[in-house]
């Protein structure tokens, strides 16, 4: 007989006995571990909702609260573990609620619940190796796309062009260190080659090719990590541009919190071929920007997040651009998702030199079919079409601006593959959404080994 016939077997004897002496706690109470064991989650459940009837206890309500998790109801879980630590404070308890949390996102609350548990058990095992996954759960949150973690190597080749002239290829490769051995701080050293496209003030196009390097410094506190990067960029015979950024990027409860302030080159950040090896100072001082940039993402329950972007950019020419971008995403059954986001953007001043709308509005529906695995496959497909307003023109020497509209689309495929020390991403997308039939496509394949 197999052991599932046995489970059965042994499940209907125990509920025989319980029919004839209802009052025998202690086999109804192995009963109702059984049917959990069985998988019968609503069987489980009546059972142990009739022995807290009987007496409350913080045992039986753990164990309850337990089987809600499994059956997949988080919020009646939820509450039953939270009522079995007011009545008695256990590690047990304190570590299942630090693992549901971390189930659900809620790093910074599960590390809370964890360390009451390791407060109560120094020696618990279980609550230690609960500890290290949440420290790997941080790690894998916090880690974006390009960034290493201690021991590992990258490298990445990304595109950028669109049919207003822009066009920029790099090649990037980057070593990461622990400093020091041991700690949670990495340094990771980067080289660059680059490709650019550049406009000269007469109108004629071309390439300028260009080398850099750069050294970054982050370090985790908590669940929030703290990040510095300082490079140079050097475009044969056009000035060196000094490179920059500071971030903190983190948990707070179950929203998560990014703040980066960032210096480039103004013609990256901005798409603007034009500026590549434009000085306004007569001193041969490139046009640099800096970016200061905000971003929240909330889960609203098991289905719905909120997302909403801040940015102010700075240009050397005296010129800036604020803007503001939010989404909504609903998981449906399945894969599928959907979404809807907008946005708004405007710079100070119009220029001929590159895309500068007085006022840019966007809104836009979407779907998304994506499936996300710790090793294998995973992959993201989006689409959302839209439409936007704006007021232009910008980038003509045409003082007179009108207000137009036109078509939105955006759209994105990612995939990726984790084998063991292996990790490979391609990420690409498109973009239109301006007066003129404007096109826009980016594409990344990035090699992550750790050693």
């Amino acid at each position: 007989m197999t052991s599932s016939g046995r489970l059965r077997d042994a499940i209907a004897v125990l509920d025989i006995w319980i029919r004839d002496h209802p009052s025998d706690t202690a086999i109804a109470l192995d009963l109702a571990r059984l049917r959990a064991r069985s998988g019968d989650w609503r069987g489980s459940i009546a059972q142990y909702t009739a022995l807290i009837r009987q007496h409350r206890t913080a045992e039986l309500l753990l164990e309850r609260g337990q089987t809600y998790l499994w059956s997949g109801d988080a919020g009646r879980g939820e509450t039953d573990l939270l009522a079995s630590d007011s009545l008695q404070p256990r590690a047990e308890t304190r570590r299942q609620l630090g693992d549901h949390y971390r189930w659900q996102g809620d790093l910074a609350r599960s590390a809370s619940w964890y360390r009451l548990a390791l407060a109560d058990a120094p020696n618990d095992t279980l609550v230690r190796q609960s500890m290290r996954l949440l420290d790997r759960a941080i790690d894998a949150r916090l880690l974006l796309p390009g960034e290493l973690g201690p021991g590992e190597a990258g490298s990445g080749v990304r595109v950028i062009t669109d049919n207003a002239g822009f066009d920029l290829y790099t090649l990037r490769l980057s070593q990461a260190l622990a400093l020091p051995m041991g700690s949670s701080s990495v340094l990771t050293l980067a080289g660059e080659l680059r490709s650019a496209a550049r406009t000269s003030a007469a109108g004629s196009a071309g390439h300028l090719d260009g080398y850099g390097f750069d050294v970054a410094v982050a370090s985790r506190v908590g669940t929030s990590k703290v990040s510095a990067t300082l490079g140079l960029l050097e475009h044969g015979d056009v000035a060196g541009v000094l490179h920059g950024s500071a971030s903190v990027d983190g948990f707070v409860g179950g929203a998560r919190l990014r703040t980066t302030i960032r210096r480039a080159p103004a013609y990256e950040l901005l798409w603007a071929p034009r500026l590549l090896g434009l000085s306004l100072t007569g001193d041969d001082e490139p046009i640099t920007a800096v970016q200061g940039q905000s971003t929240v993402t909330l889960p609203l329950g098991q289905r719905v997040e909120v997302w909403a972007m801040g940015e102010y950019v700075s240009v050397s020419d005296h010129n800036a651009r604020s803007a503001f971008q939010y989404a909504v995403r609903r998981r449906l059954a399945g894969l599928l998702s959907l979404s809807y986001s907008g946005g708004w953007m405007a710079y100070d001043m119009r220029t001929a030199l590159y895309y500068s709308p007085g006022r840019y509005v966007s809104q836009s529906l979407g779907a998304e079919f994506s499936r996300y695995r710790e090793e294998g496959l995973s992959f993201a497909l989006r689409l959302a079409p839209g439409y936007a307003w704006m007021r232009e023109p910008a980038g003509t020497l045409d003082p007179v601006e009108q207000d137009v509209s036109a078509f939105q689309l955006t759209g994105g495929l990612e995939l990726g593959y984790r084998s063991g020390r292996w990790d490979l991403l391609l990420s690409t997308g498109l973009g239109a959404g301006r007066e003129g039939g404007y096109r826009s496509g980016n594409a990344m394949l990035y090699l992550r080994r750790s050693w």
